[in-house]
């Protein structure tokens, strides 16, 4: 599965870090950022290049965007850029380690 990260924050570093790591049927595809300078100074660590996209462009490549959902606004943002997954709590609360999991098996809810 694609994965791409909006925002290179603390959480979107850690995550970027862990798919970076290796998770098993899990790649880093591309992000994007408000200060691209910083981003790709962030993405610099990684072990393989990630390119600092559009927003229009990363719901374009990936399969699934970690972009942490707290608004109406923001939910509606990424439908209109026809993004068929998210995450964040206007969506639903965090979830333990194996409970996320579980859903990766199971694939996504329609």
């Amino acid at each position: 599965m694609k994965v791409g990260i909006a925002g290179l924050g603390t959480i979107g570093k850690v995550v970027a870090a862990k798919l970076d790591a290796g998770i098993e049927g899990l790649e880093l595809t591309a992000v994007t950022s408000r200060d691209r300078a910083k981003a790709e100074q962030n993405l610099a660590a990684l072990s393989k290049p990630v390119p600092v996209v559009s927003a229009e462009e990363l719901a374009a490549r990936c399969d699934v965007i970690a972009e942490g959902i707290e608004t109406k606004t923001q939910l509606e943002r990424l439908r209109q850029l026809k993004c068929p997954q998210g995450q964040g709590t206007l969506l639903g609360q965090p979830l333990s380690a194996d409970a996320a999991g579980g859903l990766l098996v199971k694939g996504p809810r329609r």
